[in-house]
Parts: structure tokens; C-alpha cells; sequence
């Protein structure tokens, strides 16, 4: 999924663009939602189905992790935490830090394995300004 369609560059020109330069336009599509999230320094468009990504763990009762609109599961060293474990920020997605109210978060290099979708939003729910300042950055380069 990509920030803006060809659909959306045509509304935003007005204008019809020929079908032979689908291939480019899908390349600069493609690089325009590069340039975002490295301007943002952020995964815009999360994962669709969930993946495992490593963590190494601080010593804290928290961990500050990426950005992730859903969590499966959390494991330490190979075992499970289920229990007493919190999302933040409560009131709004992506979560961006993880709350281990019983324990802590073991010191090790790679020891944490969080399985979820990591990005700033879901692909049906991307900020109205995102999706426009791609439109934008493709419309200019197809003018």
C-alpha cells in the first residue's frame, strides 16, 4: 500500500496520465513514500499482517520501541509476557512504549521479541496531510 494512487495524482492534475507510464509512476510513488518516511522518521504505512521484530532489553521497567498500531505478543529470553504489561500512550495509536509492571525488561542484546504491526498508522487510516504532501510530491514530478 502506498501513500497516494495514480488515481489521485490524475484528481489532483486534472488530467489523464497515459498508461504506458504506469511503470514510472509506480516507481515515483514509491519514492516519494520513501522520501516521507525518512523525513519523518517513521514507517508511515504499518505492516498488514503482523511481524517479529528484536528488541534489546534495558533494564527498566519500560522499553521504548518503535512505532506499532498492534501487539500479538511479547516474549523475553524465549518466555512469554502476558501479564502486566501496558501500551502507551493509552489514547492514541501508534504505541511507542511498552510498560512492564511487574518486572523488568532484562538486559540483553536482542532479547525482546515483539510480533505486531509496526508503523504510524494502518494503511486505511494515513493523516489527510500525508497522503496529500505525496500527491503533491508525485504531481510535480509527472508536471
Amino acid at each position: 500500500m502506498a501513500l497516494t494512487t495514480k488515481a489521485r495524482v490524475e484528481k489532483y492534475l486534472l488530467t489523464t496520465i497515459d498508461s504506458s507510464f504506469d511503470a514510472q509512476l509506480t516507481e515515483w510513488i514509491a519514492a516519494a513514500d520513501e522520501y516521507i518516511n525518512r523525513m519523518t522518521n517513521r514507517i508511515i504505512i504499518a505492516d498488514a499482517t503482523p511481524v517479529s521484530y528484536k528488541y534489546s532489553g534495558n533494564g527498566k521497567s519500560y522499553l521504548i520501541i518503535d512505532d506499532f498500531i498492534d501487539i500479538d505478543s511479547i516474549t523475553m529470553d524465549g518466555t512469554a509476557i502476558t501479564a502486566d504489561v501496558f501500551l502507551e500512550p493509552v489514547n492514541r495509536l501508534p504505541y511507542t512504549r511498552i510498560v512492564y509492571d511487574s518486572g523488568i525488561f532484562e538486559r540483553g542484546n536482542q532479547n525482546i521479541i515483539i510480533t505486531g504491526k509496526r508503523g504510524y498508522a494502518a494503511a486505511d487510516s494515513v493523516p489527510a496531510d500525508l497522503i496529500l504532501a505525496a500527491t503533491v510530491f508525485v504531481a510535480g514530478i509527472v508536471n
